[in-house]
């Protein structure tokens, strides 16, 4: 009698612990893997970029949760078979045009969905665009003992900006319809010379526009040419131990 007692005892255990491996959590696993665009990550780093901000928002409009800059982790814990909107951005979105003595400096700005279903591992891999563009200028070999100095006006709808050195970069909005953009120089005579007004209307964001000038080719004639290239921005990448 008593063997069969333990027996049943037993039966009534693995019965147990058998519901309890299969009990539903509703829950879901996001593994977030998120970067600025052309900023990649370096190695052995969090997997969000510490210049990010982090918003989740539910399917109705509200934040689920969100993380400022430099706190967000590395996977989060959400509902499960719900479509999450994760918003990623800089949070210089209302100051970034005032940076840097007002160059401006980037600003980035995405959104992605993700949706996993139940005990499910999911990776949400998102790489941030930028939301502005860049310009910079590039002088020709010898230009700082021929001249002694030399201001790069900058302007669009909403702002000017003077560069007074060669591969400084000033930051604009691509809804400003373009940029145009001016050298003035002082040589070593004193006399000052000023290339003409130049317009550049079509932007994109995301692109570094270099004003390159280039000596003519008839250099005695004192002429200047110029080129410009259109790059892709590159944000300089922050190593972290």
């Amino acid at each position: 009698m008593k063997r069969l007692i333990y027996f049943i005892l037993s039966g009534i255990l693995l019965t147990s612990c058998s519901q309890e491996a299969v009990e539903h959590t509703g829950k879901c696993t996001v593994i977030l893997d998120i970067s600025r665009i052309n900023a990649p990550q370096v190695a052995n780093t969090r997997a969000v970029s510490s210049e990010l901000a982090i918003q989740i928002i539910k399917p109705d409009g509200t934040v689920y949760l969100e993380y400022a800059a430099g706190s967000v982790p590395g996977k989060v814990t959400l509902d499960a078979g719900v479509i999450y909107t994760i918003k990623a951005f800089s949070p210089n979105q209302e100051s970034w045009q005032s940076a840097n003595e007002g160059r401006g400096e980037a600003c980035y700005y995405g959104e992605t969905t993700i949706s996993a279903q139940e005990d499910e591992v999911a990776l949400c891999s998102y790489q941030v665009p930028m939301t502005n563009y860049a310009v910079t200028f590039t002088l020709p070999n010898l230009f700082d003992l021929l001249f002694t100095s030399y201001t790069f006006t900058l302007h669009t709808e909403s702002r000017d900006v003077v560069l007074s050195e060669t591969g400084v970069k000033a930051y604009f909005s691509p809804d400003a319809k373009g940029f145009t953009y001016q050298l003035q120089a002082t040589n070593n005579d004193g006399k000052t010379s000023r290339h003409s007004v130049v317009e550049y209307p079509e932007v994109n964001a995301g692109k570094l526009y270099n004003i390159k000038y280039v000596y003519a080719s008839d250099f005695n004639t004192g002429g200047i040419d110029i080129d410009i290239t259109d790059d892709t921005e590159h944000e300089d990448v922050d190593i972290e131990i």
